[in-house]
């Protein structure tokens, strides 16, 4: 039967690893996230990447052949095929999480998972997991999490390496997206003022194998620094 009402399941059905098939540094990254994610008996499930590490962009096999890859079009040109391709793979997950109607966990290949999370708490908030400034840092957690900015009136996600989401929060950043396209790197399309976030506990935080990172030729900030 048609299905047209959400399942208000509020349990994690899994946490997905972003990774790039066959590429030295990022398969190796995610095998650290996994093994964090088993120490803590999380499920966890690799979610391969679109791979712009060539220059062109290689569609993973779960979005072959998908009509919304269609839908999406690439608008500030100034982006760099990899930060074009990092955006398509965390939208594959927003539409992977609308189609199963269940909210998941989207974690980078850098990212290390260090208290279990089962439950997503907050409908309709994308909930934060965590920074390596508040890991080894000290940077406090709050339940407003830490922004990052590019002018005084710019605020958006600090860095999208591990967030949680549902599948309310997940239809409303896919329609900002279908609506405006990919017109900044993905971080900074999560702009504060329009997609809510809040942080409950350090539940993971980044530790990138700079400067070995399989983001490149990013688009510069406003002060003239690559993002």
């Amino acid at each position: 039967m048609l299905k047209l009402d959400y399942s208000y399941n509020l349990s994690i059905e899994s946490s997905y690893v972003i990774t790039i098939k066959n590429h030295q540094v990022s398969e190796r990254m995610s095998a650290r996230c996994q093994q964090s994610l088993a120490a803590l008996k999380m499920p966890h499930k690799v979610w391969d990447a679109f791979d712009g590490t060539s220059g062109d962009i290689k569609i993973p096999d779960h979005a072959k052949d998908k009509s919304w890859v269609s839908w999406i079009k690439w608008v500030d040109k100034e982006l760099s095929i990899t930060e074009v391709s990092a955006a398509l793979s965390h939208i594959s997950l927003w539409i992977h999480c609308i189609e199963i109607d269940r909210p998941i966990l989207v974690l980078e290949h850098d990212a290390i998972v260090c208290r279990e999370l089962f439950d997503h708490p907050v409908i309709g908030c994308i909930h934060y997991l965590g920074s390596i400034e508040q890991a080894k840092k000290g940077w406090p957690v709050l339940v407003t999490p830490p922004h990052a900015t590019n002018g005084n009136n710019y605020h958006f996600i600090c860095r999208a390496h591990a967030y949680g989401i549902d599948p309310w929060c997940a239809k409303n950043m896919l329609a900002h997206v279908i609506k405006y396209g990919i017109n900044e790197s993905l971080d900074i399309m999560l702009r504060s003022d329009i997609f809510p976030a809040i942080q409950l506990g350090l539940y993971a935080y980044d530790d990138p194998d700079l400067p070995n990172t399989t983001i490149v030729g990013r688009k510069k900030t406003l002060d003239g620094k690559e993002r």
